[in-house]
């Protein structure tokens, strides 16, 4: 299938509307990964986390937006990230999460059913070579609810179980196209 990342050519939007899980120890996210990894293993090759939430570490209401590059990322301990930024709700009403690609920056941000507009990242081409910006190659999406680990925690209320991950639409366009 064609990735995400010929953005040289095109804007790319993804986006995705989604209700969060509430219990502790529970980690969704909505993530963009190489297809190929054109400059190494992770992280060179780049992350693009769109959306992680993790009531145990970020609290109930907050989530995170962060890329990882082989400059920047979390084993260095200067990633790029935004947060935990809150976002009232994000477990009770389904939020809409935006990730706008081109060229020169990256931008997530979320909606909620009003139209109000949280801007969790922004990060900018600084045109230092791929250590600081791998995002010219494909990428695909993951949507996935971990349960512990690194953000989901140690602690996990396993009385609140079952819990969803409830995605209503995945819509990825270019430039108005889908």
């Amino acid at each position: 299938s064609r990735g995400l990342g010929d953005v040289y050519k095109r804007q790319v939007i993804v986006e995705v509307r989604a209700k969060l899980p509430s219990a502790v120890g529970t980690w969704p996210a909505i993530w963009l990964l190489p297809t190929y990894s054109v400059y190494g293993g992770w992280p060179a090759s780049g992350e693009i986390d769109i959306m992680e939430h993790a009531p145990g570490t970020t609290g109930l209401n907050n989530i995170l937006s962060t890329v990882h590059t082989s400059a920047y990322n979390v084993a260095q301990n200067n990633q790029v990230s935004n947060g935990p930024i809150e976002v009232l709700g994000a477990t009770d009403d389904f939020m809409t999460y935006r990730l706008t690609w081109s060229q020169n920056n990256l931008k997530a941000e979320v909606s909620d059913n009003s139209g109000n507009l949280i801007s969790t990242l922004y990060h900018e081409n600084d045109r230092n070579g791929f250590e600081y910006w791998p995002f010219d190659q494909d990428f695909f999406i993951i949507l996935n609810l971990a349960i512990g680990g690194n953000m989901g925690g140690d602690t996990i209320d396993n009385s609140s179980f079952p819990q969803d991950f409830e995605i209503d639409y995945v819509q990825v366009s270019q430039r108005g196209c889908y």
